[in-house]
């Protein structure tokens, strides 16, 4: 059976996929009416967390067939003439361009198609979408089959191709491709090997593995579930008629969007890059939390959001991994063997240094230009969204504002929100103000009016001056759950997950937070890591999504019965009805601890006074305090500590908002 997956909208990704399905059977009939044939097309593939960047393939198609497809195919280096082949899998990426002759030009071996921002090379598109499906499969499933990469020039017949006399073997498909030629360019590119039992030759993208192409089909046509929370998010993304001032003056001034915790800054930049993407504009939204960036990309997933790399866009990085291409790319440096502590030493020198390059005219505008248009997949971008501006090096700021210019930056300016350095990123200095807005987002959207209440009683015992939330006054209830002891047991866990669904949610709407030495490494080895409270969800039965582990942060939960785990540290931007803190007061002594060699501001503004370790420790832990939608559950390891006597504290000055709870729940 030949089977058609993906979102049934009439996009040219959608309509290539029907016409190639149609091709392949009008080619061999059996691959409709017999059961011994799994042919699936895969359109629009989701493959997000690979370090390539793409999260998005226009076409895959993944092949299994329990009898073998036999035809007589020309190979190069198996002739003269045609040679009996029996295929028994496939795998194949297809980027599909509808460009007509006009806006296709061949350079050697690259295939070059024309946007309204330059040309995009097809090719280099084309491969990374291979490497993306081998590199997304083996990280899911350990494993995958041999991928090759096509190109489907739907504006360009055989007839029009063949008068190029281009390069053999090539991977481009015309647009009246049948089914002898389509298996041709595979074989062309992937040569099939001699069986002597069967006197024939042989082709197979997965060899005698069948299991390993029913994982890479399941994977690849999971449907992700969106829950009710995730629809309400949706439609705060997506609601039309509403007047944003930001919106009308983005793209001709720096916008700075102000506003604490839980206030909406996020779905702020959504909103803005979903407008922006609605109108056939490329998006880059950047931010410096690696959970973060799953959880958007997640977001845009159940969204629809296309993340084809040439056309309309929305793509979610961390800054670094921008930051980091854009030196590559403009100062022609290579960063492929960096060591481990570059970050420290590094980084920062290289963006002042490009970031002057380019200010001073070293490198011109039309040499600017010219690069970026030369690698527009990962430059070209008409809007920047910027989250937790306020938390960025001056030298990142500088690196975005001298390239792209301010009018094309959208920032989310979290105010006192600091966790990377002493001082505030400020956006807007020497800038004209005619070349800036600001706008100031001042109610509590995402906490319920009691968690408000909680966490602005918790700032003034912290200490922490000026830090106050307004309440939505649409947002009553909220309430706080504190438990002695470092984690949850198991009584607790069962009651939170049934009120929470109860609630209508699902346990992919509950956040865990935990410090860093409840992780634990295999071989120190940050690859390999699985936190205590994931291995304890686990032993209960409860799938997870334990972001403490690399690996696993780079990809989004793909299951709505997943526990979402992260670090503290990752818990900015994001958000649970039920979020879990366990040993909030540790956390705290930790940063504590660790404010010094943390804080990254010149140390010669710094003394080692109490007064500065406490407020850099506060304002930590009221990150993740503002998480929760709902419930907050906290548990407190040391009753004795400053944080466990505060949160006693409130326990009996707020009854009603705060229940503390008996060591066994």
């Amino acid at each position: 059976m030949v089977r058609l997956h993906g979102v049934r909208e009439r996009t040219s990704e959608w309509n290539a996929g029907v016409a190639l399905g149609d091709a392949l059977i009008a080619g061999a009939p059996v691959l409709e009416t017999s059961p011994n044939y799994d042919l699936n097309i895969i359109v629009s593939a989701q493959t997000p967390g690979q370090r390539s960047n793409v999260s998005e393939i226009d076409v895959v198609v993944l092949a299994n067939f329990a009898k073998p497809l036999v035809g007589r195919f020309e190979v190069a280096g198996l002739g003269p003439g045609k040679v009996d082949v029996a295929v028994d899998s496939l795998a194949l990426t297809i980027e599909v361009k509808d460009h007509d002759p006009s806006g296709i030009r061949f350079e050697g071996n690259h295939v070059l198609v024309k946007y309204r921002d330059g040309w995009h090379d097809a090719s280099d598109q084309s491969l990374r979408q291979r490497d993306a499906l081998r590199d997304f499969l083996h990280r899911n499933t350990g494993r995958s089959p041999y991928v090759v990469n096509l190109i489907w020039l739907r504006g360009m017949t055989a007839e029009m191709i063949s008068r190029l006399a281009l390069p053999q073997p090539n991977n481009i498909l015309p647009a009246d491709v049948l089914l002898e030629l389509f298996i041709t360019k595979i074989l062309n590119l992937n040569r099939p090997f001699y069986n002597a039992a069967q006197a024939r030759y042989v082709y197979a993208a997965s060899r005698n593995d069948s299991l390993e192409m029913r994982s890479a089909i399941d994977l690849l046509t999971a449907s992700i579930e969106a829950t009710p929370l995730d629809r309400r998010k949706t439609e705060e993304i997506t609601r039309k008629g509403l007047d944003f001032g930001w919106l009308h003056a983005a793209g001709t001034k720096e916008i700075v969007l102000r506003g604490r915790a839980g206030t909406g800054k996020t779905i702020a930049l959504l909103r803005s890059a979903y407008q922006w993407y609605e109108q056939d504009l490329r998006v880059l939204l950047l931010t410096y939390n690696t959970a973060l960036v799953a959880d958007l990309r997640r977001q845009l997933t159940i969204l629809r959001v296309t993340q084809a790399l040439a056309s309309r866009n929305i793509r979610v990085m961390t800054v670094h991994a921008f930051a980091m291409r854009c030196i590559e790319v403009l100062l022609e440096t290579d960063l492929t063997s960096i060591s481990a502590d570059w970050f420290d030493v590094g980084y920062k020198p290289l963006l002042a240094e490009l970031a002057a390059f380019v200010k001073t005219g070293a490198l011109s505008r039309e040499e600017l230009t010219e690069k970026i248009q030369r690698n527009s997949l990962d430059l070209g971008w008409d809007l920047i969204c910027v989250d937790e501006g306020q938390d960025w090096l001056d030298e990142e700021r500088d690196l975005l504002q001298s390239i792209y210019g301010p009018h094309r930056i959208i920032v989310a300016d979290g105010c006192d929100q600091l966790v990377r350095q002493g001082s505030r990123c400020n956006w807007t200095i020497g800038l004209d103000k005619s070349t800036w807005a600001s706008f100031e987002l001042e109610r509590c959207l995402r906490m319920k009016s009691g968690l408000v209440s909680f966490a602005n009683a918790l700032s003034q015992l912290l200490d922490i001056r000026h830090w106050q939330l307004s309440p939505a006054g649409s947002l009553p209830g909220g309430r706080v759950l504190i438990k002695k002891g470092s984690q949850i047991d198991r009584p607790l866990q069962e009651r939170i997950v049934a009120e929470n669904e109860r609630a209508g949610n699902r346990n992919i709407d509950m956040l865990y937070c935990v410090t860093p030495d409840e992780v634990i490494g295999v071989d120190t080895d940050e690859a390999s890591r699985i936190s205590t409270v994931g291995r304890c969800l686990s032993t209960w039965g409860y799938p997870v999504w334990d972001a403490v582990d690399r690996e696993e942060r780079l990809r989004f939960p793909t299951s709505v019965d997943q526990c979402r785990i992260v670090q503290f540290e990752s818990s900015r931007g994001l958000e649970g009805w039920t979020v879990i803190l366990n040993s909030l007061d540790h956390f705290y002594d930790i940063k504590e601890k660790t404010w010094y060699s943390e804080w990254n501001s010149p140390k010669e503004h710094l003394t080692d006074e109490p007064e500065q370790r406490e407020l850099y420790a506060s304002c930590w832990i009221m990150i993740p305090v503002t998480r929760a939608i709902d419930t907050l559950v906290i548990t407190i390891r040391d009753t004795d500590s400053k944080v466990g006597k505060i949160l006693l504290q409130l326990g009996e000055q707020m009854p009603d908002i705060v229940s503390i709870l008996p060591s066994d729940s």
